[in-house]
């Protein structure tokens, strides 16, 4: 879960142990089923396709300085930029953190106090418990993909104890180097009004709060700002869901949700799996021979 959790490792684990164990069992699936296919496709990125770093990593500082120039300039989304480097366990590491001064402004944090708790991985969950959950799940099954963008209901204040209802569209890409492996990641944020909320909703559901639909909540941008504030301390916090048959309910429709997206995903990796195992015997049987 570790690598999923740059933001507030402590809160989310925490979260996770709670979980019911019909959604603990199918993020544990994911997470064991992306680690198949990412090993397995960590050489194959060599393609057209795919975004590839050649060369000596080092060049690439004069374009993260242009790069930092042109987001320093925006007057409408926040950038951050985390460097990564792979060790034994096939875990990437984050390395280094570029955060644009807009962040602050967004947010409603300081920029020194984001990357503060950003680097200790202590940033207050900004959503709603339920949808931090379908947030997390949703990075996990677009592991693979290089290219992401879903908008959420957030806190308008991550820093404060005193926020209200905001949206956002979260985007975010992958760098990986000629090996295939994961050396940058970009992620955006923008907030955008209640009017783009709602159009993202009702033309493309399932690039707005993940899973929100499979679980019966089709509420409008005015309703979830209405009730985002009861959302976040109650109503959507996973001990409270626990409690009621509705929160019961929501959960359990999360988990078919998730199992359905992740069939897909199972069949390649027992693919693989299957491949690879073969692959071992008749080096085994040649051995032997």
């Amino acid at each position: 879960m570790a690598r999923f959790s740059e933001y507030s490792q402590d809160q989310i684990l925490n979260l996770a142990y709670v979980l019911p164990p019909s959604i603990q069992n199918v993020v544990s699936s994911a997470l064991s089923t992306f680690k198949v296919i990412q090993n397995h496709t960590m050489q194959k990125r060599f393609s057209h396709d795919c975004n590839l770093l050649m060369g000596d990593q080092k060049d690439t500082g004069v374009f993260e300085m242009m790069e930092n120039e042109i987001w320093e300039r925006s007057q409408d989304t926040g950038f951050m930029r985390m460097k990564w480097d792979m060790i034994e366990n096939m875990m990437p590491v984050r390395q280094e953190l570029y955060v644009s001064d807009l962040i602050s402004t967004i947010c409603g944090i300081h920029k020194e106090e984001f990357i503060t708790r950003l680097t200790s991985k202590n940033v207050p969950i900004f959503m709603t418990e339920l949808d931090w959950i379908c947030y997390m799940i949703e990075e996990i099954l677009n592991d693979d993909q290089l290219k992401v963008c879903k908008f959420y209901r957030c806190r308008d204040s991550w820093g404060s104890s005193f926020f209200g209802c905001g949206f956002y569209c979260f985007a975010s890409e992958k760098v990986f180097d000629g090996n295939g492996t994961l050396v940058c990641s970009k992620h955006y944020i923008r907030p955008v009004s209640k009017e783009e909320f709602e159009q993202v909703r009702m033309t493309t559901p399932e690039s707005c709060r993940p899973f929100a639909s499979e679980m019966g909540d089709n509420r409008s941008a005015d309703e979830l700002q209405r009730d985002f504030i009861s959302d976040y301390h109650r109503e959507e916090t996973i001990s409270r869901m626990k409690e009621t048959e509705a929160g019961q309910k929501k959960l359990q429709l999360l988990a078919m949700a998730v199992q359905n997206r992740l069939q897909h995903f199972v069949k390649i990796a027992d693919r693989i799996r299957m491949k690879e195992n073969s692959k071992f015997e008749e080096i085994k049987t040649e051995r032997d021979l």
